[in-house]
This record gives C-alpha cells, structure tokens and sequence, in this order.
C-alpha cells in the first residue's frame, strides 16, 4: 500500500505544479506564507511550486531573504512578463499561468491565499478548467455585457448558469480567478491573455476593471473547447466575507487582507507557527503595521489556552505542543424595550470571562440588507479579535465599568479593554428592537447562536416607554430601525402590521399596537429562543442567571453581582390609568400567553 501511495505520489508530482505571483513588496510575505502553508500541508510534498516574478525592471527585484526562502521551501522562480504595465496589476497572473513546466496541469494560486488544512493535489485534477463561482456578480447585474463578449470571439452565450457562492445569485459562468487549474497551462494563458485584451479594448464593455482577468477566463475555457468544472468554497473560501466554521477549516482560505488573518483566530495562529518556523517571515510581518497585529493576537492566544486537537491538522511541520483557540461562544441579547435587557448585561457581564457590549453601533449596518447575517457574524470576529488582543473596544459602561444597568441614565459610549483569561470567552451583545425586528432572520441564518429574548408586563412596558426616548413615548417609526415600509427584509406581517401602527392617530393605543407587534415577532419564534421575563430575572435572579450562562456556555455570576438587582417585580399596579385601560383591552393575549394573569 505504500508502495502504492509513493508511485502515485511522485506521479502526481510530475503530471502538477502550483504557480503563484511573487512580487516585491507585500506580495514576497504572501507569496512566502502561501508556500510555506503548501509545504505543510500538501499531500503531494514534492508537487512544483512556482514562484511567478513579474518584470522586476517595472516592478522591481524581490529580496535576496524572500529568494534564499523560497529556495529553501522549493520554490522556483520564473520571471514573467507584465502585459497590462502598472495599470493593471491584476493581470500579472494571466502570465503567471503560462509558465514554463513540463506538468501537464497547472494550478493558480492568488498570492493572498493561506493552505489551512490538509491539500490532495488530486482535488484540483482536470482535463479543461476548473474554479469556483465568484462570490458576488461584481461585473454585471444582468446578461447583456455577455452578449456583447461572447459574440467577440464567435461564440455563442453560454445556456447554462453558475450559482454565486456567497449572494446565492444565478449567473452566466463567472469564476473567482484566485483558484484556477487548468489543462495545458501555456496554451491556455496565451489565450486567456489575448481574449483579456481584446475585451480590455472593447469600449462597449464597461465595468471591466478590475474584474478583467475573471470576464475573460470563462471565454477562454470556452474557446478552447475546454469542459468546465466547479470547485467548493473549500478550495477557494471568502474568508473576508464569511466567517470560518468552527468546527473545520477551509483547504484554501482566501483572506485578502492581514486583517482578516487578525481577526480569524485559525488564521492567526496557523501564521504565527509559519513565524516561528521561519524567521524570515517573522521579521517580514512586523516590517509591516498593518500585519504586526497578527503576532500580537497570536502571542495572547498562546498564554491564553493550551494546545487543541485541529492544530495536529493545521500545520505538521513541528512536532512540540502549542497552544491554539478552542470553539468560540458566542450569543445574542434582546428583548421588549425597557424589559431589563441592559440589566440582563450587567450581571453576565460580571460573569469571569464573559464580555456582553450593550448597543453595538455596528449592529444596525450589519442588519440592513443581509438574509445571510454574514456582517453580524464578521462583527463578532472582529470584536473577539480586538478583546482576544487586549485592544480596547467601546461598551455603554457605568462610573464603576460595569455594563450600564438602565441606558436612560446613562447612555454614553467609552472606551474599555475587557479582562479574559481563555480564549474561548463567551461573548454577546445586545440590542431590543434591531433584534427583535431580525429575530426570525437572526433565528435562520444563526441558528448555532444562543438568543435570550426579555419579556416584561406590558403596562411596566407602556408606563416606561412614556416616559423615556422620544421614539418610544411616540413610536416614531421613522426613527426605530428597520420600521420603514422601504426596509426590503421586512416580511408580509412586519409590513402589514406597521402599516396598523403607522394609522393609528391615538398614541396610547399605537403604543399598545407596538408592543403586540414586537410580541408577536417573540412568540412566533419562541421555539428557537430562550425567552425570560423580567419578574423572574428580578426575583429569583442566581436561578434565572444560572439558566442563562448554562446555555450560553459562561462561568456561574459571582454572588456579589445580585447585591444591586432590586426586586420590586410584584409592586401593585395602576390599572385605574389610562395605560392600564389600554393594556386591558389590547394586550390580554400577552398576558395569557406568559402568566401574567
């Protein structure tokens, strides 16, 4: 069997190669941790690395370290011409792909792209073209630019549509360029180039920079009669769009940008191991501001948690033991306006090792047009990243920097670093209304993500919005986010009942009208939530606390933390008031439903 793997090995080694652009500059740090992570994980360990220089009289020589490094990570330089000149950098990689190799397949790798786990050569195996449907339809909306290509080249438009990988769109074949295999790379370049250049040329084309090299490749597949094949995100993943899943890493992470290595902890660390392998690469980061941070995350991640199982995977250079992120743990806060969700904060913010941010501003962006919630998610990675870092991040805090227990007293923003010990802190945030509007969103596109949603009586409820913010006492729903009928996620009952609100001229019964409306957006979802109400958290707080950091996967809220919570829940009600009036008629359903009554 061995002897099997070895033939099939070394035949695989002579039939690939892997070319990648090797510019100076930023690109010999990419360029080296890409070739360093395919050491590490290819299975094929002597596969053709190519580094891919483009022109150095354009663009200058690469360094003699980055040289004697690729040398020592067998890698061979080929110098490459630059058809596009300065204007057009993008398009080195088109002649990156032809170059000299007696492999009969060649495999492009954007230089921003890290091997993140194991890599079988054989997953890239082709007779024609194989690559991943772009993320998004950057170069057009519609087909019309393709009818105006196509015909170019005396060829038919396509019948048959890819799927984007992230918007989820249908579109004429339309690739991500940053993973190509092909059959045949010289013809295939020489084609590739030719094909760009004439549609770069074409003044009825528009929008093509710099999306050019990507138009251009599935004209050329086709005009050389190549079949085309897809790859997963698996082989090409937007790591700067999509958060990476916990429990796998992608083979091929394509990050874009260091920060996104910061932010992504299997990123942080994996580059971290290939610093401390490699000196070179070490000094080269923090030759660079905008990398230096990884090192800085790294070096926390390693005093904070011991070695994880994944890493055994991540990378098999070295053998010693190394300390690694676990499973993150995080979750989301909402509930009714006024209903105890900032004092729901405060005590699980004292949980040790659990960080709740009250009111993210980010939220409301992040929310906006988004069925994925995939903005949500990378503001969580961010933040982790930041708190993980020890840099400061913003919070609505209290004279004792504690999370604010009532923001109409105080509901300003400051600056703090939250203290944790482990990596796999829990941590939350917490808004009412945007969340609750995007409960069933949030519920469906995040269901792995704990949700506690608050409840409280509704004439507790219409007594404090009276008088608290101006948007509540009138429920201006020009002001409260995602109330306007324009807001394209809102679903037919959002709209039809926004609609009631927005025509009712009596503002205790539009008040009423709200607050059943953000119920119903609560019980229509309860199964897929954890709902607490007020009188409960206020009167038997270590229990209800203890439910909640359970679920959440925190550490128990030390005793101390309840010493503030004061417990009037079961004070006598007002009913002989005109809010009481309105509560009797309009919200009985509510009450029922959570024992109110």
């Amino acid at each position: 069997m061995s002897n099997a793997v070895s033939k099939t090995s070394v035949a695989l080694s002579s039939e690939v190669c892997v070319v990648f652009i090797c510019q100076a500059g930023e690109l010999e740090l990419k360029a080296l941790l890409l070739a360093a992570s395919l050491r590490a994980n290819l299975v094929q360990k002597n596969i053709e690395l190519i580094a891919a220089v483009p022109d150095p009289s354009l663009w200058g020589d690469i360094s003699e370290q980055t040289r004697k490094l690729l040398k020592e990570l067998n890698v061979r330089e080929q110098i490459v011409d630059s058809p596009f000149g300065k204007a057009y950098p993008i398009g080195n990689k088109i002649t990156a792909m032809g170059v000299s190799t007696t492999a009969s397949i060649t495999v492009f790798l954007d230089s921003d792209i890290l091997c993140s786990n194991q890599l079988d050569i054989t997953d890239l195996l082709t007779k024609g073209m194989k690559a991943k449907p772009a993320d998004l339809s950057t170069f057009c909306s519609n087909d019309d630019a393709w009818h105006e290509i196509y015909p170019m080249f005396e060829l038919e438009v396509p019948a048959f549509k890819v799927l984007s990988t992230v918007s989820k769109r249908p579109m004429l074949p339309y690739f991500n360029a940053g993973v190509v295999s092909v059959s045949n790379g010289e013809k295939f370049a020489k084609t590739w180039l030719d094909i760009a250049l004439q549609i770069d040329n074409n003044e009825n084309v528009t929008n093509k920079r710099p999306w050019l090299d990507q138009i251009a490749l599935p004209v050329t597949a086709l005009k050389l009669d190549y079949c085309i094949d897809t790859v997963s995100e698996n082989f090409n993943y937007p790591a700067h769009l999509k958060t990476i899943s916990d429990d796998d890493a992608p083979t091929l992470c394509h990050y874009h940008s260091p920060t996104v290595i910061f932010e992504e902890c299997r990123l942080t660390e994996l580059v971290g191991r290939l610093s401390n392998d490699y000196p070179t690469i070490k000094s080269m980061i923090v030759d660079y501001n905008e990398w230096a941070p990884i090192l800085n995350r790294f070096e926390h991640q390693q005093r904070l948690k011991p070695e994880s199982t994944w890493l055994k995977k991540l990378i098999g250079k070295t053998q010693k033991k190394h300390h690694v992120v676990p499973k993150s743990h995080d979750f989301i806060l909402t509930g009714l306006p006024r209903s105890g969700t900032s004092l729901l904060c405060n005590l699980l913010h004292q949980s040790p090792d659990t960080v709740v941010v009250n009111e993210p501003r980010e939220v409301f962006a992040a929310l906006s047009d988004n069925l994925s919630c995939a903005e949500l998610s990378l503001f969580y990675r961010a933040l982790r990243a930041k708190i993980s870092s020890g840099i400061a991040i913003e919070n609505k805090l209290d004279e004792n920097g504690l999370v604010v227990e009532d923001t109409t007293t105080r509901d300003a923003y400051s600056q703090y670093i939250p203290k944790i010990s482990k990596n796999g802190f829990a941590l939350g945030t917490k808004n009412p209304l945007a969340y609750i509007t995007r409960l069933r969103i949030l519920c469906d596109a995040l269901p792995h993500v704990p949700k506690v949603v608050m409840i409280r009586h509704p004439l507790d409820v219409l007594n404090s919005w009276e008088r608290s913010f101006p948007h509540l006492r009138d429920i201006d729903l020009s002001v409260i986010p995602f109330a306007s009928q324009s807001d394209k996620l809102l679903d037919g009952f959002q709209r039809e009942q926004l609609s009631i609100i927005a025509e009712e001229k009596n503002l205790l019964v539009r008040r009423a009208l709200f607050f059943n409306y953000l119920s119903a957006l609560i019980e229509r979802d309860e199964d897929k939530v954890t709902v607490i109400r007020y009188e409960d958290l206020v009167t038997r707080p270590q229990q209800t606390i203890a439910e909640i950091t359970q679920l959440i996967s925190a550490e128990p809220v030390p005793n101390a933390a309840f010493n503030s919570v004061k417990r009037n829940a079961s004070k006598k009600r007002q009913w002989n008031t005109e809010n009481g009036l309105v509560v009797e008629m309009l919200c009985q359903d509510f009450m029922k439903k959570w024992h109110y009554v």
